[in-house]
């Protein structure tokens, strides 16, 4: 069975299994290949990419997650960018259905639709028209995923009292005001129209792979880096052998990353989560490893809000 046969039947019973329960849940093994996926952010990427200067930077390696992280880097004017992740169904979601909303949307539209999409209210046939609406911004490996998935969720919840699509294949569903503030593309109308009018000119070229083998993957160079924060969950690799993921193992981790990192490159190596407050600040820093704030001698920790 090829990917995108399996991304399709693997969504398809997601949306089988909650539909027959009438309530939303995740099954199966999280961050596998077939998983429920990121639907917005939960980072301050705005503000962490604030931190550098992006003059003369022109390619990125970037997790894909909820496309985000993607759309960002685009207007800080990154050309190129290497997007992966764990999960499969990142590709669909980014470049096929967050993609065409972007084409087909001015700011306005564009907020109101995600307002919609992500109303747990909205009734199964706007649910369907607004999905089927956006088909023919698309490129035919996500045009025919989404016909399919539109017509299987309607075919399967139209005599019934409906659950809301989205929420059965993604998580994390931000607040609009919450994901205006974190992305830049959606701090304004101009910001937005930038994005909009240059996201065709981009490169963006998606593999379904472990960030713990980036290095083993790729064997270009790149600017900038981008991992969220991924390594929170490293430490299950390493346990494996009764290892754990200490700062000895960050360091090699980082040294085998800068063997595709430019001379000049940064890489964001952790997105820290609930680091500090203005009375409090925790010196674990990776969840499941024993290394602390104090360890670290070549890295850099930002506070953003």
């Amino acid at each position: 069975m090829n990917n995108e046969l399996e991304a399709l039947e693997f969504s398809k019973l997601m949306i089988e299994e909650q539909v027959l329960k009438g309530k939303y849940f995740i099954s199966g093994l999280p961050f596998s290949k077939y998983q429920k996926v990121y639907f917005s952010t939960n980072e301050n990427i705005n503000a962490y990419l604030n931190l550098i200067d992006f003059n003369n930077k022109k390619s990125a390696l970037s997790v894909m997650a909820s496309g985000d992280h993607v759309f960002n880097l685009i207007n800080k004017g990154i050309k190129n960018i290497d997007a992966f992740d764990t999960n499969q169904l990142t590709e669909y979601l980014v470049l096929g259905l967050k993609y065409a909303m972007i084409k087909k949307y001015n700011y306005n539209e564009y907020l109101e639709t995600y307002k919609k999409l992500t109303n747990i209210n909205t009734n199964l046939e706007e649910l369907t028209t607004i999905i089927s609406d956006l088909l023919i911004f698309m490129d035919n490996k996500y045009k025919k995923y989404w016909q399919e998935i539109v017509n299987y969720n309607y075919l399967l919840q139209k005599d019934k009292e409906s659950i809301n699509l989205i929420y059965m294949l993604f998580i994390n569903i931000e607040p609009l005001n919450f994901m205006r503030l974190g992305n830049n593309y959606l701090n304004n109308e101009e910001e937005y129209n930038k994005l909009k009018n240059t996201i065709d000119n981009v490169s963006i070229d998606f593999k379904n792979v472990n960030a713990i083998n980036l290095y083993k993957v790729y064997n270009k160079k790149y600017d900038v880096i981008l991992l969220s924060n991924i390594l929170d969950y490293f430490n299950k690799y390493y346990s494996i052998g009764n290892n754990i993921f200490d700062y000895k193992e960050l360091r090699k981790y980082v040294n085998d990353l800068k063997s595709i990192l430019d001379d000049n490159g940064v890489i964001f190596l952790k997105y820290i989560f609930q680091y500090a407050t203005k009375n409090y600040r925790r010196s674990n820093i990776f969840k499941n490893s024993n290394i602390k704030d104090h360890d670290l001698t070549s890295e850099e920790i930002h506070l953003v809000k």
